[in-house]
């Protein structure tokens, strides 16, 4: 129900974004999924386990200097981001 992390497009009720959001994986981040998993290889680590826009899934905590209301709503949103704001 929302775009890819790290895109900045404005979400639309009722838009499936799993397309768009195979695309941003496959097509527009690809350099960078690339890059990542080369230094992770460097570090002598395994590939990342998700995508690179979808780390915060992978954090303990997530402390996200905002508050919610400033953010578009995101049903996969990780529960582990904390909003700390004014």
């Amino acid at each position: 129900d929302t775009p890819p992390f790290g895109m900045a497009w404005q979400p639309e009720a009722g838009v499936d974004y799993r397309p768009m959001t195979a695309v941003a994986h496959r097509v527009i981040m690809r350099k960078s999924q690339k890059s990542f998993d080369h230094a992770l290889r460097q570090a002598d680590c395994r590939s990342a386990p998700v995508f690179i826009s979808d780390w915060p899934r992978m954090a303990d905590g997530l402390l996200q200097l905002s508050i919610a209301e400033f953010e578009y709503p995101r049903s996969d949103l990780p529960d582990t981001v904390e909003f700390a704001g004014p």
